[in-house]
């Protein structure tokens, strides 16, 4: 029979209420390599907390043995929805593979989302070819052809979850030192393009941006002192901040743009 066993968070969260979360894991020590199925480290949407389930919304890093769909001996998946099942509709949105022996001595994951992509790291682990490896990757819903809401908007809470799922029920031990889990994990803006105007001796930033947050356009000339130009709230997900005096001390400019959280 199929087991599911693990630590649930006792505190939930919200994805949405403040712009997203972060959660880390770190495993110390696993005395087994994972099965076909293997360990889900992420976060759970649903009373039930078990992640393998066709009515279970999860979000997470699945680590599993063997996995048919990507003809891996042994590796990883970041998934949203009924990991294997086919009763729940998975979206897989990175994998990779791995040793599976390097599994024995713990690694370290962290996940973050926020309202417009994911990020990912996973340390502690090796190659296929025994070389020691960080996992890392990033996308946009926009890409996965989602959107935040959609997929977080199911379930009010959600919990942090260390669960591993085997086809046997067998003694299987999972040490872990530690669960992280922050909210409001909102990215950096990122700056998309700065457009000149020479004749008027002004610029144009773009942005990405989240709508309704305020954002500041800060100048500098040598990467040390900065001066804020402006402030603005955004309406759109590209913001577009005007430096009315970008040629009047006819310097470089650099320019970044931050985030006001607490506006």
């Amino acid at each position: 029979t199929d087991t599911n066993w693990g630590p649930v968070s006792t505190l939930s969260i919200d994805p949405l209420s403040r712009n997203g979360f972060s959660v880390t894991f770190v495993v110390d020590s696993i005395d087994q390599q994972p099965d076909a199925n293997g360990f889900f480290l992420g976060v759970v949407g649903n009373n039930g907390v078990f992640y393998r389930d066709g009515t279970t919304r999860n979000f997470g890093l699945t680590f599993f043995g063997v996995e048919a769909r990507t003809n891996s001996a042994a590796g990883f998946g970041l998934n949203y929805g009924d990991n294997f099942g086919t009763a729940g509709a998975e979206l897989r949105l990175a994998e990779g593979d791995v040793s599976l022996s390097s599994f024995r001595d713990g690694f370290t994951e962290t996940i973050a989302v926020h309202r417009l992509g994911w990020i990912y790291e996973i340390t502690g682990l090796n190659d296929p070819g025994e070389t020691p490896t960080v996992f890392s990757g990033e996308g946009t819903w926009a890409t996965a052809q989602t959107d935040v809401e959609t997929l977080f908007g199911s379930f009010p809470a959600w919990f942090a979850v260390a669960s591993n799922h085997e086809s046997s029920a067998t003694t299987h031990t999972i040490r872990l030192d530690r669960v992280t889990l922050v909210e409001g994990t909102a990215p950096p803006p990122r700056i998309l393009g700065i457009l000149p105007d020479l004749t008027a001796g002004q610029a144009t930033i773009s942005c990405e941006a989240i709508e309704g947050r305020r954002y500041a356009l800060d100048r500098s000339t040598n990467l040390e002192l900065w001066s804020e130009i402006d402030r603005i709230t955004a309406t759109a997900r590209v913001l577009d901040i005007r430096d009315t005096d970008a040629d009047a001390n006819r310097l470089w400019n650099f320019y970044r743009i931050r985030a006001l959280l607490g506006e």
